[in-house]
């Protein structure tokens, strides 16, 4: 068993750094392969959030996943708002793919920020490029209107919460378990 010194709690035994914890702590049999910073530099495993490799990500997904979504707005193919939500999730998966498993909250403003600006500029080129074929430049109806026309929408603002909440919840949950 311990002794009276094993039970003391007082704050003069306890480490004054992170590190000096570290450096008590018992160590255990062998050391796990993976646990290993680098080991797998496939996926950061870090704890802060890589930013450049999240940002590449999420730019190389906002594009792709914009463009599809133009395309299929341009064509008259599919004109939905939610493929909002299918943005928002794109993207949210791309910045855990770049950040890698720490630091959920910025993950979770990187995605955030992205979808924001993914959502603002293909709304914006899709009303333009809708607007031309419509109305060409007869001038009967302004570009502005038109897209204030689509932007007031209830249903297309109750889409893009939804996809902003998928978004940054998505960014959140996907933390060190995934």
């Amino acid at each position: 068993m311990g002794t009276d010194h094993d039970l003391d709690f007082s704050t003069s035994t306890a480490p004054e750094s992170w590190y000096e914890a570290a450096a008590q702590a018992p160590k255990g049999d062998e050391p796990r392969p993976f646990a290993q910073p680098g080991v797998l530099p496939v996926l950061p495993s870090n704890h802060r959030i890589d930013l450049l490799m999240t940002a590449l990500t999420s730019v190389a997904m906002s594009v792709v996943a914009g463009y599809a979504w133009y395309q299929m707005d341009a064509s008259g193919t599919l004109r939905t708002p939610w493929l909002a939500v299918g943005l928002g999730v794109l993207i949210a998966v791309a910045v855990r793919l770049g950040g890698g498993k720490g630091d959920r909250g910025s993950r979770a403003i990187v995605a955030g920020i992205f979808y924001t600006v993914t959502l603002v500029v293909v709304t914006c080129l899709a009303a333009r490029h809708n607007w031309t074929v419509l109305y060409g430049d007869n001038g009967l109806v302004s570009y502005e209107e038109d897209l204030m026309r689509r932007i007031a929408d209830p249903i297309t603002l109750a889409a893009w919460a939804l996809g902003g909440f998928a978004t940054v919840k998505l960014s959140l949950l996907l933390g060190n378990r995934h």
